[in-house]
């Protein structure tokens, strides 16, 4: 979907309306055009935008907004927010915010059916009731039209969302008596003259000091101690943070997993589709130096929770082309930078990065130092490579990487398009045996995975999409591993471990009832064999010795065989994952 593709469907809306004065047929006429343009929309921007479309002319204008929102990108978004927000607000019958929103929209499209319809609306309620605003009952349609200075604020809008969709039955109207700061809720509440400019931002109390903003009067001297003391909050917290980022040593030679679904994505009563994604990612240990495996949304937050600090992190592996399981590279980067400017000693980190993630990244993730070297690498597949490329990483860790298929259109060739990779780990220990990890995610299952595998000893399933035929093992998913595929690697490879993790929630909550049934399923098969794998959902919190293949007790946070895990969950839907000990339970 591109931008002339928005025009067009704009137009036809426009062209449409100026004929149609009937509100229900516009709505039927609009809804028929989405289907036509969402099949185009390729950009997950504009496929949240014709969500918001969608809901909008299906009049659910909270979805609306909350789709428009995630579609920032889309040009003029900021109309189709507004836009969402005035019939919100006429929805809860607070007049002055929808005739504030909607003069903020009219500034876009001010020929909008739509904001004509509720404006008119507005104008013969105040006929009605003769309202004492006269300039808005001679000027009734000037509300969209009206020229204004103010300028426009993002995070205006997305205080707008907290406000309206996330607690949308429990907003309160003000009294004058409440009025001492200017929260975003006491501003919408006020009466508006539209007589006048208004060029004051919303201010959020909690993290500004309102006493020093009011002030119209600031000098060049203000201003510049301002900056000075932020400047000094700034260095203050990056010397507390230096002061407590020594390496962990607690913890050694072991395996993490901070996969996890945010709390307020599965309590929101609007859940999309992205955020039924587990988010987070995956470290090690390994002899003092730390890796960590695509580092999505929430990672450095899960990370640092659990004792770790930036001091921890040696290498990033970057292997899947979803952008969410690297949304938190970049953060690597930017907060390893301003460390590494305040402090002696250097923190070094090797970013190595697949086709499309060092094409997106090279650009920004550059070295700041002389000592620092060349820090980022391509992890490229070319038609002339081998099945499996390997890289040494330093003495003790070697990598090597395959190709892997997101679609059957790419499964036995390393064209192009597939830039998403299956990696192992050669871990080296002190008396030279070798441990083996595997880590797959992002693709279908193919015959070719186990061969480009081998032998390993512990196999890290990033189980993706799921539905009944998958689960039936009848039919593979053809963009993640899914049950089936996962089955298929577990039977053909025969690992000790086999850790299940990267769960979508699109379906509902299925972690345990999946494992349950691959237990089952290899068991049966496999009853007779004297190795057995041990197959265990990785999500949050969950630990695992590298060298023992012991587990991390939730309880008393002590090492147990792993023949004796017991996991259950903390919530009946999405919550996360308590993983015990028999001597734990009843």
């Amino acid at each position: 979907m591109n931008h002339f593709l928005l025009e067009n469907y704009l137009k036809q809306i426009e062209t449409f309306t100026v004929s149609q004065q009937e509100p229900s047929l516009v709505k039927k006429y609009v809804l028929n055009l989405i289907n036509d343009y969402e099949n185009d929309s390729e950009n997950g921007n504009y496929k949240d935008f014709f969500l918001g479309e969608k809901a909008f002319y299906s009049d659910q204008y909270e979805q609306a907004l909350k789709f428009y929102l995630q579609a920032r990108n889309v040009p003029d978004f900021h109309f189709f927010c507004y836009r969402a927000s005035a019939f919100v607000s006429d929805s809860l019958n607070h007049k002055d915010k929808t005739l504030k929103f909607l003069k903020k929209a009219g500034m876009y499209f001010p020929q909008d059916f739509f904001l004509n319809y509720l404006n008119q609306k507005y104008s013969q309620e105040m006929n009605e009731n003769k309202l004492e605003q006269s300039e808005i009952l001679e000027k009734p349609l000037d509300v969209l039209n009206e020229a204004t200075e103010e300028p426009l604020h993002e995070n205006e809008l997305y205080q707008t969302e907290q406000l309206y969709t996330n607690d949308i039955m429990a907003i309160k109207e003000t009294t004058p008596k409440d009025n001492q700061s200017n929260t975003l809720e006491q501003l919408l509440s006020e009466k508006m003259d539209f007589s006048q400019q208004i060029n004051e931002p919303f201010l959020n109390t909690e993290s500004v000091n309102t006493s020093s903003t009011t002030r119209l009067d600031q000098s060049h001297d203000d201003f510049e101690n301002i900056f000075s003391d932020f400047n000094n909050f700034k260095k203050n917290t990056i010397f507390k943070y230096l002061q407590n980022t020594n390496k962990t040593t607690l913890k050694e030679n072991c395996l993490f997993f901070f996969h996890r679904w945010e709390r307020e994505d599965y309590s929101s009563f609007i859940l999309l589709d992205s955020q039924r994604k587990s988010q987070g990612g995956i470290f090690f240990r390994w002899e003092n130096k730390g890796y960590v495996i695509n580092p999505g949304k929430g990672f450095l937050k899960q990370f640092h929770a659990q004792g770790f600090t930036l001091k921890d992190i040696d290498y990033v592996f970057i292997t899947n082309d979803q952008s969410e399981l690297s949304e938190d590279v970049k953060n690597i980067y930017y907060l390893n930078k301003q460390l590494n400017n305040k402090n002696d000693q250097l923190q070094v980190i090797h970013y190595y990065l697949n086709t499309k993630c060092y094409q997106e990244l090279s650009s920004i993730i550059k070295a700041q130092f002389k000592q620092e070297g060349h820090i980022t690498h391509p992890l490229d597949m070319y038609f002339d490579s081998p099945d499996v490329e390997t890289i040494e990483i330093n003495e003790k860790v070697s990598l090597n990487y395959f190709p892997i298929g997101r679609n059957e259109t790419y499964l036995y060739g390393k064209g192009k398009d597939n830039s998403s990779l299956g990696i192992t780990f050669e871990l080296k220990r002190k008396d030279q045996s070798v441990l083996k990890m595997a880590y797959v995610s992002g693709a279908t299952w193919s015959p070719l995975l186990s061969h480009y595998i081998g032998s390993v000893d512990i196999l890290i399933c990033g189980i993706g999409e799921t539905c009944l035929e998958d689960i039936k093992m009848v039919k593979h998913q053809q963009n993640s591993l899914g049950l089936y595929g996962a089955y298929n690697l577990i039977e053909e490879l025969q690992p000790k471990v086999a850790l299940c993790t990267e769960f979508d929630g699109s379906k509902g909550d299925l972690r345990l009832e999946m494992i349950q049934l691959l237990r089952k399923n290899y068991l049966n098969a496999y009853q007779n064999f004297t190795k057995k794998t041990s197959i265990i959902p990785a999500e949050n919190a969950f630990c695992i010795n590298l060298q023992s293949l012991q587990f991390l007790c939730s309880v008393n946070n002590s090492l147990a065989s792993i023949e004796n895990l017991r996991v259950t969950k903390k919530e009946k839907h999405f919550g996360e994952l308590c993983y015990m000990q028999n001597s734990a339970c009843l």
